[in-house]
């Protein structure tokens, strides 16, 4: 049944979109993509880590059918619209992935390989088509921007689906190109031309609070992008950010827009869709944060999505394993995030470069961009030295002398004898203690 459906959708769709008439517009005038920010980003994750490591790495799921939104740069002409959040369906019949997106000017199929979760987007001819200019021949191209010589590419690449998103190369998407013969020889124009810096999984019809509950406003001391817009006394004084807790795992916290409202880089973001800081305090001596789009979008910086998370998300991510593996197996090497009295802080500490030897300073902060959600990357001055990133998040409630209030406050699993838990195995029977409230529950395991 789900062949026979999904050919039926396929065919659906692609009978739709060739209804469409393109427009004739003239080849793109191409820009440089170059940040026009002082600060440069630097990958800050510890090397020579992939030794130890290499052994627990583990695979995500690849059920890469679905609905996503997709993260659209519309940049390549003076009509353009910049930042695009639009909804793609995706579609797999045997090996051919099918992409639809009411931006696209037709369906675009791809090869997938389930051996490592790739999708391949090769050219394709697709024949004769009316335009407003009258008969040409389309072609769907796969685009690289070279920015070196400010060209297109049209070489063939490759998309990586993970665990819901599939990650698209830096400054990689698609062209309709229009030609004057049949054998594709005399450009004349485009139909369409943009760029795609991710897609993410979602349920079309989910409501993006369900599941999650408000719980008053918390104060975030941002250590990851205000240090970046040299914004930093902005960053020390704090601003408020909506709070919400997770309906299902009462340790999953979760900032709402954290870039827009008050924040001082509202200003400055184009960003149009919803944005998220989420962590996880179950182990409040190492706090987990997921990669979720934080929702900051600038093309002067060269930023079309941008994941706030730690040094051990970061590690984590990067190599799809338990982060109780790479506490195990990196220790101290790491700067952890830590959870005590409602505070989340993002400090510091002292460490040594593995090649060079030298001293340098390690921010548990750090952030990832388009196209590299686990990047690890921090920013750099002019001088290539690290710029501050300490920060914190304070709970909404937490006074400093008074502590927390109970439904605010962070919950904490012990065993049936009165030893604390930091992450219960699902269906085991542990005392649940959120304040100064207490009950036996059998724990599911929900976190991801």
């Amino acid at each position: 049944m789900k062949q026979i459906f999904v050919f039926i959708l396929t065919a659906a769709m692609t009978l739709g979109m060739s209804a469409r008439q393109p427009e004739l517009r003239d080849n793109p005038r191409l820009v440089s993509h170059a940040s026009g920010a002082n600060l440069k980003l630097k990958k800050v994750v510890p090397s020579g880590l992939d030794q130890r490591l290499r052994a627990s790495e583990s695979t995500g799921a690849n059920t890469v059918e679905g609905v996503y939104t997709i993260h659209i740069e519309d940049v390549y002409f003076d009509d353009s619209k910049g930042d695009i959040t639009e909804e793609c369906t995706v579609t797999l019949d045997d090996n051919i992935v099918t992409l639809d997106c009411i931006y696209f000017t037709r369906p675009v199929k791809g090869e997938w390989d389930a051996s490592n979760s790739t999708i391949t987007f090769n050219p394709e001819y697709l024949g004769q088509v009316t335009t407003n200019a009258g008969v040409r021949y389309m072609a769907f191209l796969p685009i690289t921007y070279v920015a070196s010589s400010q060209t297109l590419d049209y070489t063939p690449y490759s998309v990586t689906y993970n665990n819901g998103t599939i990650l698209f190369p830096e400054l990689h998407g698609f062209g309709w190109i229009l030609y004057t013969d049949a054998e594709y020889t005399q450009q004349v124009g485009v139909a369409e031309l943009f760029n795609i810096s991710s897609m993410e999984q979602k349920d079309p019809d989910e409501d993006p609070n369900q599941g999650w509950t408000g719980i008053g406003e918390a104060t975030l001391y941002d250590p990851w992008l205000l240090p970046g817009l040299s914004m930093q006394e902005e960053a020390d004084k704090g601003y408020g950010v909506e709070m919400q807790r997770n309906d299902e795992n009462p340790n999953l916290y979760r900032l709402v827009d954290p870039y827009k409202g008050k924040s001082p880089a509202a200003q400055l973001n184009s960003y149009t869709g919803n944005g998220y800081i989420t962590f996880d305090i179950t182990d409040p001596e190492h706090v987990l944060f997921t990669a979720s789009g934080a929702g900051f979008a600038n093309q002067g910086m060269g930023i079309r999505q941008f994941y706030c998370m730690d040094q051990l998300s970061a590690v984590a991510g990067a190599f799809q394993m338990d982060p109780g593996v790479v506490i195990a197996v990196i220790g101290d090497e790491l700067c952890y995030s830590r959870y005590e009295d409602g505070v989340l802080s993002l400090g510091s500490m002292e460490s040594e470069d593995v090649e060079t030897g030298e001293l340098f300073t390690m921010y548990a902060a750090c952030f990832g961009i388009q196209g590299d959600p686990y990047g690890g990357y921090g920013w750099t001055d002019d001088n290539d030295a690290l710029v501050s990133m300490n920060g914190r998040i304070v709970f909404p409630g937490y006074s400093g002398i008074s502590g927390i209030r109970d439904e605010v406050a962070p919950v904490e699993y012990y065993d049936l004898t009165g030893n604390r838990i930091d992450r219960p195995r699902a269906g085991q029977i542990v005392i649940m203690r959120q304040g100064s409230n207490a009950s036996k529950i059998v724990y599911q395991d929900i976190i991801n």
